[in-house]
């Protein structure tokens, strides 16, 4: 999974990936998403989940991480109402100072 993300990836900011075929179950269940916390020693409450989906974003929720946000187009905040607790319009907001 590493190498399909380009070498135009920082690799310090990938830890972990973890994908429906390594093991833990696929989402919305949230073995998956656990397995990768547990791989980086963090605790669920001390993780945010980033998702581009229904089904990221109950992952995070069932996983009982800190934060679930929702990362995509304006219009796909109406498609996943109340699930997200933060929308931003893409992953490089992540690493902007608010």
């Amino acid at each position: 999974a590493l190498g399909w993300l380009g070498s135009e990836h920082e690799p310090a900011l990938i830890s972990a990936v973890r994908c429906c075929d390594s093991g833990h179950g696929a989402k919305p269940e949230p073995g998956m998403v656990l397995s990768a916390a547990a791989a980086l020693g963090a605790a669920p409450s001390r993780v945010a989940m980033v998702g581009d989906s229904a089904a990221d974003l109950v992952a995070g929720r069932r996983a009982g991480f800190a934060a679930v946000i929702l990362v995509g187009p304006e219009a796909s905040v109406g498609r996943h109402e109340g699930l997200a607790d933060v929308w931003i319009r893409d992953l490089g907001r992540l690493l902007q100072p608010p």
